[in-house]
């Protein structure tokens, strides 16, 4: 059985809202509106670099890299914000959903990791969450 943790991103935007699922082992995956990221978004509201998973001390960790329009990550229902005052990199858990670019309908990007504790589980995120008043 092999031991490396792969990163699956399913990807949920315009072009794509049914989800196109793509798979990483162990590496740094780019994601931005530019050729040549791994994950590329043709949205207007992604910056051209827009982050960066990158796979450290065994964990792969999300950062945004200071997008114009901000990412977040909604884990278990808590909507975290990246950036523009937020978190500057937050370790991925199987199960989280990074809300990139316009809060109002962001592309949504579904995360699974294989070999990870409650991999097994499979995510049960709704793309456009309700935003909760504070």
């Amino acid at each position: 059985m092999d031991s490396r943790q792969k990163l699956n991103l399913t990807v949920m935007n315009l072009s794509c809202p049914r989800g196109e699922t793509l798979s990483f082992e162990e590496q740094d995956v780019t994601i931005g509106r530019k050729r040549g990221n791994f994950v590329v978004l043709p949205e207007a509201f992604i910056s051209r670099r827009h982050a960066i998973i990158r796979f450290l001390f065994d964990c792969f960790t999300f950062i945004d890299l200071g997008s114009c329009n901000g990412s977040a990550i909604l884990r278990k229902g808590e909507h975290i914000p990246m950036s523009h005052g937020g978190q500057e990199r937050m370790i991925l858990m199987h199960g989280d959903l990074l809300l990139l670019g316009d809060p109002e309908q962001p592309v949504c990007i579904s995360v699974g990791i294989n070999n990870a504790p409650g991999s097994a589980e499979l995510p049960a995120n709704s793309c456009y969450p309700r935003k909760h008043s504070t």
